[in-house]
């Protein structure tokens, strides 16, 4: 824009001094102030208005030129910017259809998280006998998620409890607190025991479970413990970590700590391994190995340096694994 503004100016110039030529010969053919002017003069007046009119005939059909070229140009820039906006609203089309896509299978899969999380809180609701509870349950599964069958399972559950004596509520307590042992979930099960036994104070069977599951989380600890001693000895540096894993559920703050240092020779043990077969398997071009051990280091040991280190060849070795890649460098 600024070159053609010194061009027009240029051309503006040129015609000023051609017709101010023009009239200076037109002045100086007769200095005496006669009335007659010399034809040399008078002719070279003509060719210098001449000059200056087709000058500007044609600085006229160039500027004109200019701004069709430059009518085009926009017109080019629109269609440019109407192409790109066409594109950007057909990929804010498939960015929202995949966003409501995931916000409704989201929606399912914690539909299905949520409805067993009351269908769980309703059962041990109906142990306790909380009526009034269950109840609520049962008219939000119902009016919320619109689960008739679990909502009249749940009615018959309540129905059938009520028939129950006594000692028939008390032993389908036992069963559920030894379902949580035999799952080695002693943290619910401490919880359940305390109030299987403010519930049925005056049954013998439920007196002798006082301390049973502290004395059977001690039992598992204390097994778990073994399995780890032999597994460190045999070199399964794997079982140790799926045992440290499992016995942190265990395990009192000052039990946790006194284990730490073990847990640390067998995490730095274990992603020594991992990183002497992850060495080998990339040497050997056995990729789909390679990116298996390397997903386990950048998973169970995110902030060391191997981690780190692995990280950035994950895509190149995903890419050599599914045979996407002939000879990326590892």
């Amino acid at each position: 824009m600024v070159k053609h503004e010194h061009h027009n100016n240029g051309v503006f110039y040129l015609i000023l001094i051609l017709f101010v030529a023009g009239f200076i010969c037109l002045i100086s053919s007769n200095p005496a102030g006669g009335t007659q002017v010399s034809p040399f003069f008078r002719g070279l007046f003509w060719v210098m208005i001449c000059a200056g009119g087709l000058v500007s005939v044609l600085a006229t059909i160039s500027y004109l030129q200019r701004m069709s070229e430059n009518l085009e140009s926009m017109v080019d820039d629109l269609r440019r910017l109407r192409t790109a906006q066409i594109k950007q609203e057909a990929v804010l089309t498939d960015i929202s259809d995949n966003v409501m896509l995931s916000d409704t299978i989201k929606s399912i899969a914690f539909r299905d998280k949520d409805l067993k999380t009351l269908e769980d809180s309703a059962m041990q609701s109906i142990r306790k006998g909380k009526t009034e509870a269950v109840e609520w349950i049962i008219d939000q599964i119902r009016e919320k998620f619109g689960a008739i069958e679990l909502s009249e399972k749940l009615e018959r559950e309540i129905e059938r409890t009520r028939k129950l004596s006594e000692e028939e509520r008390a032993h389908e307590y036992i069963s559920h607190l030894e379902s949580l042992w035999s799952i080695h979930d002693y943290k619910m099960a401490a919880i359940e025991e305390n109030e299987l036994l403010a519930r049925f104070p005056a049954n013998e069977r439920v007196a002798l479970l006082r301390g049973e599951t502290e004395k059977r989380r001690q039992g598992h600890k204390r097994e778990l413990l073994e399995k780890m001693e032999v597994a460190s000895r045999n070199n399964d540096h794997e079982l140790c970590v799926e045992i440290l894993k499992m016995l942190d559920m265990h395990l009192t703050p000052t039990e946790a700590a006194a284990l730490q240092e073990t847990a640390r020779d067998v995490l730095r043990t274990r992603l020594h391994s991992l990183g002497v077969q992850f060495s080998l398997a990339v040497t050997g071009k056995e990729w789909s190995r390679a990116y298996r051990i390397g997903k386990s280091i950048v998973k169970d040991y995110p902030n060391s340096r191997m981690a780190q280190e692995v990280r950035e060849k994950m895509t190149d070795l995903e890419n050599l694994a599914n045979g996407l890649t002939a000879g990326a460098a590892v």
